[in-house]
């Protein structure tokens, strides 16, 4: 039998209505403030937005200092309703990235900086990162990534690289798009088994595309919404537009691959890749990962992991030699002794030029070139350093808390090569050295990153002696913050040695 009340009217006057709206709206403005128990402490949460408006309104490693100050070694924040979770200190990230790298070395998922390709390896996470690593890196030592062989392609580029930076004279330049160009090559040559001039307008064109993306702020990775409104927040259009050109470029190398393809004569990357998505494709294999969208996700992280760390900590190490002309000069007495001027450089010679790797070294600490590298990701629940981190939390490793911690470097704020100097003249390589991050999860590219940083520098400061311009100043140290930490616009002169 039906209830006698279910004939009567719904009541939906204003009147009672109202008040169930009003208490809605305040519940969840009151669960959008409130922090989940156990989590790290962090600052007050604004209705809806979480922490978002502090991370646009400031300069990101100036907010992580003052949250460290007050909330300790770690600590929370909200992008909207998303949990991140800020580690500082070497042994709080070691312990994170290393001892629980089991939980906490995902990738957040369907995040990647290029929208609209989803994989690729840096942003992927499980199985599929672990065999996609696995088959980049066997196909780059292929190709002589990390080994000895390559280092001829490298100084066929330097020798390329030094003879534009001749061609200057002792004028004002802006060395950016050269040295974009020149590192960009090398990784071109084995992608796409190809480099470009550098004054090819398509790739400086593409080099502006990778820098537009490189500097956005890591926010827009995950207000994706952004480029929808009709106007351009933090960025977001430009970045699209980027996206939208380095699209382009890719399609067009790879359809050039596979009209060229020859299974018996596999001339790059990309023709490695797509022979392994043929080779799956005969076997019928309907949930292969080797396709199209994957390829082009991997190029762009081979881009970014093999040019852009390399080419902006080369721009801040002519900075700063620019503005420490006597580090120069030790770097030149050092080579002279034991190279002379006869030959460039070669890898061989690392052992017995330990000024010359101590300044790389510091340049790399000092610049901080990656603050926060790839963030990371829970898979489950954990517990760190007594807080609890939920699953499905975004743990950022602030590498600037290490690499320029006072209690680890004296005067971390001064250039000083010989604080990786030891007594007796070698090397020093402090575990706490970490520029590259640290675990299973370290840059893809740092192997590739040390062999161009060693042979370029070294090369450069051989040949040239690095100039401040003419009737122009330099910037400040500070650098523009986004994704890395690059120097502000400058130029240089050069004069032959």
């Amino acid at each position: 039998m039906a209830s006698p009340l279910a004939n009567l009217p719904l009541i939906t006057s204003p009147l009672t209505t109202l008040p169930l709206l009003i208490a809605t709206v305040s519940l969840a403005i009151w669960f959008s403030r409130r922090r989940l128990p156990g989590i790290p402490p962090g600052p007050p949460l604004t209705p809806i937005l979480g922490n978002l408006p502090q991370i646009i309104a400031n300069n990101q490693q100036q907010l992580y200092e003052t949250l460290r100050d007050k909330f300790g070694d770690i600590f929370s924040l909200y992008i909207a309703n998303q949990l991140v979770v800020v580690l500082n200190n070497y042994n709080l990230i070691k312990t994170a990235f290393v001892k629980n790298a089991d939980v906490i070395s995902d990738r957040l998922p369907g995040i990647r900086m290029i929208e609209g390709q989803t994989r690729g390896i840096i942003a992927t996470s499980g199985s599929l990162w672990k065999s996609h690593r696995k088959f980049a890196l066997m196909t780059l030592r292929n190709f002589g990534f990390g080994k000895f062989s390559l280092e001829k392609n490298i100084h066929d580029e330097i020798g390329n690289f030094l003879n534009a930076m001749g061609e200057k004279g002792e004028a004002n330049f802006d060395p950016k798009n050269l040295v974009n160009t020149s590192i960009s090559n090398i990784i071109c040559s084995m992608t796409f088994g190809k480099r470009f001039q550098y004054s090819d307008p398509e790739f400086i064109d593409l080099m502006e595309v990778f820098q537009t993306v490189i500097q956005s702020k890591r926010v827009l990775i995950l207000l994706k919404f952004l480029k929808y409104l009709p106007i351009d927040i933090m960025g977001s259009k430009a970045e699209k537009n980027s996206i939208d050109k380095y699209t382009k470029f890719i399609t067009k190398m790879y359809n050039e691959h596979m009209e060229t393809f020859d299974e018996n004569n596999i001339r790059d990357y990309t023709d490695a890749f797509i022979l392994e998505m043929k080779t799956r494709e005969k076997n019928n294999e309907v949930e292969t990962t080797f396709t199209s969208s994957q390829l082009f996700g991997e190029i762009m992280d081979l881009f970014q992991a093999g040019t852009e760390t390399t080419s902006t900590a080369i721009r801040w190490a002519l900075l700063y030699l620019i503005k420490h002309p006597e580090v120069q000069g030790k770097m030149r007495a050092e080579m002279d002794e034991v190279i002379g001027k006869d030959r460039l450089p070669s890898l061989k010679d690392k052992t017995d030029l330990p000024y010359c790797e101590a300044t790389i070294m510091e340049v790399l600490r000092i610049a901080n070139i990656a603050p926060t590298g790839v963030p990371h990701y829970t898979s489950q629940d954990t517990i760190l350093n007594g807080f609890r981190i939920p699953k499905t939390t975004i743990v950022i490793a602030n590498l600037d808390s290490v690499l320029n911690d006072p209690n680890l470097w004296r005067e971390p704020h001064k250039f000083q090569p010989e604080r990786f100097i030891k007594a007796d003249g070698s090397l020093d390589k402090p575990d706490e050295f970490i520029p590259f991050s640290i675990g299973r999860r370290v840059c893809l590219g740092e192997s590739l990153a040390r062999m161009e940083l060693f042979l370029f520098l070294t090369s450069m400061v051989q040949r040239f002696e690095f100039l401040m311009p003419d009737d122009e100043d330099l910037p400040g140290m500070d650098g523009i913050r986004g994704i890395t930490h690059s120097p502000h616009p400058y130029k240089l002169r050069v004069q032959r040695m």
